[in-house]
Protein backbone atom coordinates (compact mmCIF):
# COMPACT_ATOMS: atom_id res chain seq x y z
CA UNK A 1 0.00 0.00 0.00
CA UNK A 2 1.43 3.46 -0.98
CA UNK A 3 1.67 5.50 2.18
CA UNK A 4 2.46 9.05 0.38
CA UNK A 5 4.76 9.56 3.41
CA UNK A 6 8.18 9.58 0.87
CA UNK A 7 11.07 7.94 1.07
CA UNK A 8 13.67 8.88 4.00
CA UNK A 9 16.62 10.48 3.45
CA UNK A 10 19.04 7.49 4.02
CA UNK A 11 16.67 5.71 1.53
CA UNK A 12 17.05 8.29 -0.76
CA UNK A 13 20.88 8.33 -0.75
CA UNK A 14 20.79 4.42 -1.20
CA UNK A 15 19.01 4.77 -4.58
CA UNK A 16 21.10 7.30 -6.27
CA UNK A 17 24.57 6.13 -4.77
CA UNK A 18 26.58 4.84 -7.86
CA UNK A 19 27.60 1.90 -5.58
CA UNK A 20 23.79 0.44 -5.75
CA UNK A 21 23.81 0.55 -9.44
CA UNK A 22 22.61 -2.68 -11.31
CA UNK A 23 24.33 -1.95 -14.44
CA UNK A 24 22.54 -5.74 -15.91
CA UNK A 25 24.55 -7.72 -18.04
CA UNK A 26 26.16 -6.17 -20.86
CA UNK A 27 29.13 -4.00 -21.45
CA UNK A 28 28.07 -0.75 -21.89
CA UNK A 29 28.95 1.17 -25.44
CA UNK A 30 26.95 4.42 -25.57
CA UNK A 31 25.76 6.36 -22.31
CA UNK A 32 22.64 7.21 -24.10
CA UNK A 33 21.11 4.17 -24.91
CA UNK A 34 21.79 2.74 -21.60
CA UNK A 35 20.69 5.49 -19.41
CA UNK A 36 17.45 5.15 -17.59
CA UNK A 37 17.13 1.65 -17.94
CA UNK A 38 16.43 2.63 -22.06
CA UNK A 39 19.16 -0.22 -22.86
CA UNK A 40 17.78 -3.11 -21.19
CA UNK A 41 14.03 -2.23 -22.47
CA UNK A 42 15.43 -2.02 -26.13
CA UNK A 43 16.66 -5.50 -25.74
CA UNK A 44 13.69 -6.91 -24.64
CA UNK A 45 11.80 -5.20 -27.40
CA UNK A 46 14.16 -6.16 -30.00
CA UNK A 47 14.87 -9.95 -28.86
CA UNK A 48 18.20 -8.87 -28.52
CA UNK A 49 20.62 -11.07 -25.86
CA UNK A 50 21.06 -9.24 -22.37
CA UNK A 51 24.45 -9.55 -22.62
CA UNK A 52 25.20 -8.11 -25.85
CA UNK A 53 26.41 -4.67 -25.92
CA UNK A 54 24.21 -2.21 -27.99
CA UNK A 55 26.09 -0.77 -30.60
CA UNK A 56 24.08 2.20 -30.98
CA UNK A 57 23.64 5.96 -30.09
CA UNK A 58 20.10 7.13 -28.52
CA UNK A 59 18.74 10.32 -27.77
CA UNK A 60 17.76 9.91 -23.66
CA UNK A 61 15.39 13.01 -23.04
CA UNK A 62 12.37 13.43 -24.33
CA UNK A 63 10.19 15.98 -26.62
CA UNK A 64 13.85 18.38 -27.39
CA UNK A 65 13.94 18.28 -31.72
CA UNK A 66 17.40 19.86 -30.98
CA UNK A 67 20.64 17.26 -31.86
CA UNK A 68 23.23 17.89 -29.11
CA UNK A 69 27.35 17.64 -30.52
CA UNK A 70 27.51 14.46 -29.07
CA UNK A 71 24.61 12.56 -30.68
CA UNK A 72 26.71 13.28 -33.96
CA UNK A 73 30.68 12.77 -32.69
CA UNK A 74 30.43 9.25 -31.48
CA UNK A 75 31.49 5.83 -33.51
CA UNK A 76 28.27 3.97 -32.80
CA UNK A 77 26.68 2.45 -35.73
CA UNK A 78 23.46 4.47 -36.01
CA UNK A 79 21.15 6.74 -33.92
CA UNK A 80 17.37 6.33 -32.30
CA UNK A 81 15.07 8.94 -32.06
CA UNK A 82 11.54 9.09 -31.30
CA UNK A 83 9.90 11.87 -33.08
CA UNK A 84 9.63 13.01 -36.51
CA UNK A 85 11.67 16.45 -36.11
CA UNK A 86 14.22 15.06 -34.23
CA UNK A 87 14.73 12.37 -37.83
CA UNK A 88 14.78 15.21 -39.91
CA UNK A 89 17.14 17.76 -37.82
CA UNK A 90 19.07 13.95 -38.07
CA UNK A 91 19.46 13.81 -41.09
CA UNK A 92 20.13 17.29 -42.02
CA UNK A 93 23.30 17.48 -40.29
CA UNK A 94 24.68 14.19 -40.80
CA UNK A 95 24.85 11.02 -42.66
CA UNK A 96 24.60 8.88 -40.07
CA UNK A 97 21.98 6.32 -41.04
CA UNK A 98 19.01 6.88 -38.10
CA UNK A 99 15.91 5.45 -36.98
CA UNK A 100 12.79 6.08 -35.41
CA UNK A 101 11.31 3.79 -32.52
CA UNK A 102 9.08 3.40 -29.34
CA UNK A 103 10.47 4.83 -26.19
CA UNK A 104 11.57 2.54 -24.28
CA UNK A 105 9.41 3.01 -20.94
CA UNK A 106 5.96 2.91 -23.11
CA UNK A 107 7.14 -0.57 -24.18
CA UNK A 108 7.90 -1.31 -20.59
CA UNK A 109 4.23 -0.28 -19.32
CA UNK A 110 2.83 -2.14 -22.45
CA UNK A 111 4.45 -5.06 -21.72
CA UNK A 112 3.70 -5.29 -18.08
CA UNK A 113 0.33 -3.63 -18.24
CA UNK A 114 0.92 -1.25 -16.20
CA UNK A 115 -2.38 0.57 -14.56
CA UNK A 116 -2.84 3.33 -12.28
CA UNK A 117 -3.33 2.51 -8.90
CA UNK A 118 -7.73 3.04 -8.58
CA UNK A 119 -6.64 4.60 -4.98
CA UNK A 120 -4.33 7.57 -6.70
CA UNK A 121 -4.49 11.25 -5.62
CA UNK A 122 -2.43 13.64 -4.98
CA UNK A 123 -0.23 15.72 -7.47
CA UNK A 124 3.89 14.11 -8.08
CA UNK A 125 5.74 17.16 -8.83
CA UNK A 126 9.15 16.77 -10.74
CA UNK A 127 10.74 19.87 -9.77
CA UNK A 128 13.54 21.56 -12.32
CA UNK A 129 16.29 19.16 -12.42
CA UNK A 130 20.06 20.02 -12.35
CA UNK A 131 22.92 18.08 -13.76
CA UNK A 132 26.78 17.78 -12.88
CA UNK A 133 27.43 20.86 -15.65
CA UNK A 134 24.59 23.21 -14.93
CA UNK A 135 22.80 24.40 -11.15
CA UNK A 136 18.77 25.24 -11.56
CA UNK A 137 18.50 28.47 -10.52
CA UNK A 138 15.09 29.33 -8.78
CA UNK A 139 13.56 30.55 -5.57
CA UNK A 140 12.80 27.39 -3.93
CA UNK A 141 11.09 29.04 -0.88
CA UNK A 142 8.39 30.35 -3.63
CA UNK A 143 8.08 27.19 -5.12
CA UNK A 144 7.25 25.24 -2.08
CA UNK A 145 4.72 27.74 -1.18
CA UNK A 146 3.48 28.02 -4.72
CA UNK A 147 2.85 24.04 -4.57
CA UNK A 148 1.72 23.88 -1.09
CA UNK A 149 -1.13 26.76 -1.96
CA UNK A 150 -2.30 23.84 -4.80
CA UNK A 151 -6.19 23.49 -4.34
CA UNK A 152 -6.96 21.00 -1.85
CA UNK A 153 -8.86 18.09 -4.40
CA UNK A 154 -4.77 18.31 -5.71
CA UNK A 155 -3.24 17.41 -2.73
CA UNK A 156 -1.33 15.20 -1.71
CA UNK A 157 1.52 17.20 -3.26
CA UNK A 158 4.77 14.90 -3.11
CA UNK A 159 8.21 15.32 -5.45
CA UNK A 160 10.26 13.05 -7.43
CA UNK A 161 13.42 14.40 -7.62
CA UNK A 162 16.25 13.64 -9.82
CA UNK A 163 19.32 11.99 -9.05
CA UNK A 164 21.73 14.82 -9.63
CA UNK A 165 19.67 16.69 -6.52
CA UNK A 166 19.83 14.42 -4.44
CA UNK A 167 23.74 13.72 -4.82
CA UNK A 168 24.50 17.57 -4.99
CA UNK A 169 25.61 19.66 -1.85
CA UNK A 170 22.85 21.94 -2.10
CA UNK A 171 20.52 19.07 -0.65
CA UNK A 172 17.56 21.46 -2.53
CA UNK A 173 15.08 18.19 -1.51
CA UNK A 174 15.58 19.08 2.12
CA UNK A 175 13.65 22.27 1.75
CA UNK A 176 10.88 20.22 0.39
CA UNK A 177 11.17 17.44 3.21
CA UNK A 178 11.52 20.21 6.02
CA UNK A 179 8.06 21.87 4.72
CA UNK A 180 6.25 18.80 5.16
CA UNK A 181 6.15 17.87 0.94
CA UNK A 182 6.76 14.17 0.85
CA UNK A 183 10.16 12.69 -1.38
CA UNK A 184 10.69 10.38 -3.65
CA UNK A 185 13.21 9.07 -6.32
CA UNK A 186 13.25 6.81 -9.24
CA UNK A 187 16.94 6.34 -8.22
CA UNK A 188 20.40 6.52 -10.27
CA UNK A 189 19.76 6.96 -13.69
CA UNK A 190 21.87 3.77 -15.23
CA UNK A 191 20.65 1.56 -13.25
CA UNK A 192 18.49 -1.09 -14.96
CA UNK A 193 15.12 -0.57 -12.52
CA UNK A 194 14.79 2.80 -13.62
CA UNK A 195 11.65 2.46 -15.42
CA UNK A 196 9.80 -0.07 -12.87
CA UNK A 197 11.05 2.36 -10.14
CA UNK A 198 9.49 5.28 -12.22
CA UNK A 199 6.16 3.74 -12.77
CA UNK A 200 6.00 2.22 -8.96
CA UNK A 201 5.96 5.65 -7.89
CA UNK A 202 4.04 7.69 -10.98
CA UNK A 203 0.70 5.08 -11.13
CA UNK A 204 -0.25 6.26 -7.31
CA UNK A 205 -0.89 9.94 -8.62
CA UNK A 206 -3.85 11.47 -9.64
CA UNK A 207 -2.29 14.36 -11.30
CA UNK A 208 1.26 15.38 -12.43
CA UNK A 209 3.46 19.26 -12.84
CA UNK A 210 6.20 20.49 -12.82
CA UNK A 211 7.98 23.99 -13.39
CA UNK A 212 9.62 23.15 -16.63
CA UNK A 213 8.95 20.43 -19.51
CA UNK A 214 10.47 17.49 -19.50
CA UNK A 215 10.08 13.48 -20.30
CA UNK A 216 8.51 13.13 -17.37
CA UNK A 217 5.09 14.82 -19.09
CA UNK A 218 4.88 12.90 -22.04
CA UNK A 219 5.24 9.50 -20.02
CA UNK A 220 2.56 11.15 -17.68
CA UNK A 221 0.41 11.97 -20.52
CA UNK A 222 0.62 8.62 -22.11
CA UNK A 223 -0.12 6.63 -18.92
CA UNK A 224 -3.31 8.83 -18.67
CA UNK A 225 -2.73 11.13 -16.18
CA UNK A 226 -3.26 14.71 -16.16
CA UNK A 227 0.23 16.87 -16.73
CA UNK A 228 0.62 20.89 -15.97
CA UNK A 229 3.18 23.47 -15.78
CA UNK A 230 2.92 25.47 -12.50
CA UNK A 231 5.63 27.74 -10.62
CA UNK A 232 8.10 29.92 -10.84
CA UNK A 233 10.55 29.73 -14.03
CA UNK A 234 13.76 27.96 -13.47
CA UNK A 235 16.66 28.89 -15.27
CA UNK A 236 19.97 27.42 -15.42
CA UNK A 237 23.67 28.23 -14.73
CA UNK A 238 26.85 26.45 -16.37
CA UNK A 239 29.32 25.69 -14.12
CA UNK A 240 31.14 23.81 -16.56
CA UNK A 241 31.04 23.38 -20.23
CA UNK A 242 27.92 20.98 -21.08
CA UNK A 243 28.35 17.78 -22.27
CA UNK A 244 26.29 17.88 -25.07
CA UNK A 245 27.73 21.23 -26.67
CA UNK A 246 24.28 22.99 -27.26
CA UNK A 247 24.37 26.95 -28.05
CA UNK A 248 23.91 27.88 -24.65
CA UNK A 249 27.48 26.27 -23.96
CA UNK A 250 30.10 28.66 -22.09
CA UNK A 251 31.08 28.42 -17.91
CA UNK A 252 28.72 30.92 -16.08
CA UNK A 253 26.45 31.36 -18.64
CA UNK A 254 22.45 31.43 -17.77
CA UNK A 255 19.35 30.46 -19.80
CA UNK A 256 16.30 29.25 -19.46
CA UNK A 257 13.60 26.96 -21.80
CA UNK A 258 12.95 30.20 -23.61
CA UNK A 259 15.84 29.73 -25.11
CA UNK A 260 15.05 26.82 -26.98
CA UNK A 261 11.55 28.25 -29.44
CA UNK A 262 10.28 24.92 -30.04
CA UNK A 263 10.33 23.04 -26.64
CA UNK A 264 9.11 26.10 -25.10
CA UNK A 265 6.02 25.96 -27.10
CA UNK A 266 5.16 22.40 -26.24
CA UNK A 267 5.74 23.69 -22.44
CA UNK A 268 2.91 26.34 -23.06
CA UNK A 269 0.18 23.98 -24.11
CA UNK A 270 0.40 22.41 -20.68
CA UNK A 271 0.49 25.65 -18.45
CA UNK A 272 -3.31 25.83 -17.14
CA UNK A 273 -5.45 28.34 -15.24
CA UNK A 274 -7.38 28.49 -13.23
CA UNK A 275 -7.59 25.28 -11.21
CA UNK A 276 -11.34 25.76 -11.02
CA UNK A 277 -12.54 23.21 -13.21
CA UNK A 278 -11.45 19.61 -13.57
CA UNK A 279 -7.93 19.24 -14.97
CA UNK A 280 -8.26 16.66 -18.24
CA UNK A 281 -5.98 15.63 -20.73
CA UNK A 282 -6.45 17.39 -23.62
CA UNK A 283 -6.66 16.09 -27.25
CA UNK A 284 -3.48 18.36 -28.79
CA UNK A 285 -1.43 16.66 -25.27
CA UNK A 286 -2.46 13.38 -26.33
CA UNK A 287 -0.93 14.28 -30.13
CA UNK A 288 2.03 15.70 -28.91
CA UNK A 289 2.98 13.10 -26.19
CA UNK A 290 2.05 10.00 -28.76
CA UNK A 291 4.32 12.14 -31.30
CA UNK A 292 7.21 12.78 -28.99
CA UNK A 293 6.85 9.31 -27.48
CA UNK A 294 7.45 7.80 -30.95
CA UNK A 295 3.61 5.76 -30.93
CA UNK A 296 2.89 6.38 -34.32
CA UNK A 297 4.78 4.46 -37.10
CA UNK A 298 7.82 3.49 -35.27
CA UNK A 299 10.19 0.82 -36.74
CA UNK A 300 9.15 -3.00 -35.54
CA UNK A 301 10.85 -5.55 -33.49
CA UNK A 302 12.00 -7.61 -36.06
CA UNK A 303 13.62 -4.48 -37.68
CA UNK A 304 15.17 -3.26 -33.94
CA UNK A 305 16.41 -7.28 -33.99
CA UNK A 306 18.01 -7.08 -37.66
CA UNK A 307 19.52 -3.51 -37.12
CA UNK A 308 20.90 -4.60 -33.25
CA UNK A 309 22.52 -7.60 -34.30
CA UNK A 310 23.95 -5.91 -37.87
CA UNK A 311 25.60 -3.14 -34.92
CA UNK A 312 26.73 -5.98 -32.59
CA UNK A 313 28.37 -8.00 -35.69
CA UNK A 314 30.24 -4.31 -36.85
CA UNK A 315 31.25 -3.62 -33.38
CA UNK A 316 32.91 -6.99 -32.77
CA UNK A 317 34.78 -6.96 -36.55
CA UNK A 318 36.35 -3.54 -35.61
CA UNK A 319 37.65 -5.19 -31.97
CA UNK A 320 39.23 -8.20 -33.99
CA UNK A 321 40.40 -6.06 -36.64
CA UNK A 322 41.94 -4.08 -34.10
CA UNK A 323 43.58 -6.90 -32.30
CA UNK A 324 45.07 -8.49 -35.88
CA UNK A 325 47.04 -5.15 -36.13
CA UNK A 326 48.33 -5.05 -33.12
CA UNK A 327 49.81 -8.70 -32.89
CA UNK A 328 51.34 -8.00 -36.68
Amino acid sequence: MFDYKGMTEEELKVLCDKKSVNRGKAKWLHWPSEVYSFGFHLRDFAFFPKELPLNVYSEHGIGTPNIGLNEINNDAAFMFVFADDKLKNYKEKTNKPVYKILSPFVWYKKKNKIKQSPDAKGTLVFPAHSIPEEDTLLDWDKYIEQLKSLPEKMHPICACFHMHDINKEEKIYKKFMDAGISVYTAGNVFDVRFAQRFYDILKNFKYTSSNTIGSYAFYSVDFGIPFFIYGNEPSYKNVSNPYNGNENAGVGKIYNVSSYEEIYNRQQKFVISPFDEEITITKEQKTLADYCLGINNHISRFKMCFLLYWAFLKYTFTKVKMLWKKTK
